[in-house]
């Protein structure tokens, strides 16, 4: 499933950033969380602000490495989570040769923002939002990610509990 980023935020409990990721499709109100490293959430806010720095980033040498040895990157995804770890691959292309390297999603992400190609969640990610309604009658509609994110934006930190949205 397409995704994009959502938005950086920071898990107030713990301190820690967290990256949030949402489908694509409008319609789909799922959102991924994924807590990342402070450099990593520090890199993806720089490049989602469109800064770039005097000297090339770590992103920028390894797609310029990339490059240069004839390959290209199709596309991130973010393939599975175990033991609660998430874990990505890059697609790499380079004629018809297809390679997918292992990855942090955060890296997986800044590369995707940086070289400006599509960022996949799979599936099975989502597999607690798929079950039906009937199975769980307290569950409510949930909020379109815009209003959500007006909604934690006016809550008092104390009150939020973990996340804060940047």
């Amino acid at each position: 499933m397409r995704s994009e980023v959502e938005g950086l935020g920071l898990d107030m409990t713990s301190k820690t950033p967290v990256l949030v990721l949402k489908p694509f499709d409008k319609e789909d109100r799922r959102i991924l969380v994924i807590w990342i490293g402070p450099f990593e959430a520090s890199s993806i806010s720089t490049i989602l602000m469109g800064l770039t720095g005097r000297r090339p980033s770590t992103y920028d040498l390894l797609l310029s490495a990339i490059n240069r040895c004839g390959a290209g990157l199709d596309r991130i995804s973010i393939t599975e989570l175990k033991d609660e770890t998430y874990y990505a691959k890059l697609h790499l292309v380079m004629g018809d040769l297809k390679l997918d390297v292992d990855a942090r999603p955060s890296d997986a992400v800044a590369l995707a923002l940086k070289a400006g190609v599509h960022i996949f969640i799979e599936s099975v990610l989502f597999k607690a939002d798929d079950s039906p309604a009937e199975e769980e009658p307290q569950r409510r509609q949930p909020e379109s990610p815009d209003a959500l994110k007006e909604r934690l934006r006016q809550i008092d930190p104390e009150d939020l509990g973990r996340f804060h949205m940047q």
